[in-house]
This record gives structure tokens, sequence and C-alpha cells, in this order.
């Protein structure tokens, strides 16, 4: 299509619009297509108002993909993880092609509050996805969980690791040569990417859940009750057992490592979620929606007085 013919046959250009006006639009709306990864073939012609805009779908295409509803759902939640990255546009680029291909339900209750739940990624996210990808080392300062001391530390990336909410680094800590596991939001500072590309040796298999077990000491296991529909992400990572709790409740195991993280969680879903054990896990619970609910009376009082 020419200029002209866009400007009259494609929606949201008015006709009437003048010249710089129209300009401006078509400019704009080119630079979108090309940020979402869709390529604008220009077509020469000898006079200026002929030259024509088509896009080209043989490059664009993606072939016969197709994706069930969950899976489409779990692509759309994983590229929300890129926000705010280098990467975004890249994502956000795959997700449009997966969308033009795709013909069912976005928007599954299943799924519901998962995404909000996700916590944001540390600045080190991308100088460590850049090592893995590239084979090459790391080196960062590092706050102990144990007494917050900072300390430098060099390690060969072996797994990126996400564990309730949080990015876990899984590698060589180079200087005892063992295997360790950091977490990502405890790297203060700048993080440098070394060596040349292939210098890490990456091993194929890496028992990552019991590096995670025990860098983050004994774990027990947790038995809730969960109201129907309340709690998405609690239900997503626990598994379901036969127990009968409350009428109206469902019954799930998930461990705990004693994390305070947990505690509020489980504080923040009120009457939908009910802790039945450990007795710790659920006066914790208890404690902290009592303190809640004094403040919020604090703050009440003081609006009344």
């Amino acid at each position: 299509m020419t200029r002209r013919e866009i400007q009259e046959k494609v929606a949201g250009y008015p006709r009437d619009a003048r010249p710089s006006a129209f300009e401006r639009m078509f400019e704009r709306d080119k630079e979108m297509l090309r940020d979402l990864g869709i390529p604008l073939i220009t077509e020469d012609a000898a006079h200026p108002e002929d030259v024509g805009y088509r896009i080209d779908h043989a490059s664009y295409s993606l072939g016969d993909v197709r994706l069930t509803p969950e899976e489409f759902s779990l692509v759309t939640i994983a590229t929300s993880l890129w926000r705010e990255t280098s990467v975004e546009s890249l994502s956000h680029r795959a997700l449009t092609k997966l969308r033009t291909g795709y013909h069912g339900q976005e928007d599954l209750q299943l799924l519901t509050g998962v995404v909000p739940s996700l916590r944001d990624v540390s600045g080190a996210y991308e100088p460590v996805v850049t090592a893995l990808a590239g084979g090459r080392s790391l080196r960062f300062t590092y706050r102990s969980a144990h007494s917050g001391s900072l300390r430098l530390r060099t390690v060969d990336p072996w797994r990126l690791v996400l564990r309730d909410g949080n990015w876990y680094l899984v590698g060589r800590d180079v200087d005892v040569d063992q295997p360790r596991v950091f977490k990502l939001s405890r790297i203060a500072g700048r993080v440098q990417v070394l060596g040349p590309p292939g210098s890490v040796d990456i091993p194929e298999v890496c028992d990552v859940d019991a590096l995670m077990g025990a860098a983050r000491g004994p774990s027990s296991v947790a038995v809730v009750g969960v109201r129907p529909g309340s709690a998405p992400r609690l239900v997503a990572r626990s598994t379901r057992v036969d127990q009968p709790v409350v009428d109206g409740f469902l019954t799930f195991e998930c461990l705990w490592h004693g994390e305070a993280q947990l505690v509020e969680e489980l504080a923040a879903y009120g009457d939908g979620v009910v802790v039945l054990s450990p007795p710790v896990l659920r006066d914790a619970v208890i404690a902290k929606l009592v303190g809640v609910t004094r403040v919020v009376g604090s703050q009440e009082g003081e609006r009344r007085g």
C-alpha cells in the first residue's frame, strides 16, 4: 500500500489529517512495527507518492506452532520476567509472534494472581544470564546471610534457579573449589563477566535441589488449608493431600525452610488460608496478623482523634 492508500484505508489515520500530522503518525507506527520485530518492506517507485509498504509475512511467520491455553499463559508469565531489562523488547517480539498464531483463551483463572507475585529481578540478573549463555566466569561482592559481611567472590556459573519468587545462582566457587548457591538479591554492586566465551565447563548434570537444600538449611513440611480460588501462587508450588480440614477448604503440603517470606505470604491471604502445622509456623502467622490488626486499629484511632 502507498502512503495515500494507508491514510485512506487503514483505521486510525484521519483522512483529512495534514501531511505533517500524517507523517508523524506514520513514522510512529513504523517504529512500533520495528520494535515488535515485524519487517516492513519498502517498494521503491519512480515517484515518492507511489512508494509502497508491505509486511513480509514469509520472514515473520513462525510456522505451525500450536500452544494450549495453559502453555500460552505460562509463556506470557515468563515474558513478564524480562520487564525493565535490556531484553524486554526481544521477549515482547517473541510473545507477539506467538500471539498472531494463537486463537485460544488468554486469561486463565488458573493463573490469576501469579504474575504480580513474581519479584523484580536484581541488577545481577542480566550479567548472570550473559555469563551462563557464553560459558564465562563471574566476579561480584556478596553479602553473607549469616554475618552480613561482604566478600569478593569468583564463580563459575552452572544454573540460574527460581525458588519461592527469588533468583539463585548455582555454581563453583573458584576460591574454595566447591559448588555453592548465591541469592541474587545479596549481590552488592557491579557484577563482572570474566574470561573468553566457553572458558567455563558447565556440567550437564547438576543436582540443583540437593545444593539448594543444603544452602537453605533443614526444611519442614507445612500443612495448610486453602479456600478454593484463594492463594494461587501457594497452590501452584504445593501438593494436594487427602486430609479433611474445614468445610469448604482443601489441604495442601509445601516445604518451609523457616523463611519469614512464607509467614508474610500466608498472612496476606487472610481468611483464604488456615495453617495446620507446624505449630511454630501457625503461631508466626497469627502473630503477624495480630500485629497488622494493632497497627490498623492504631491508625484508625488517630484518624478519628
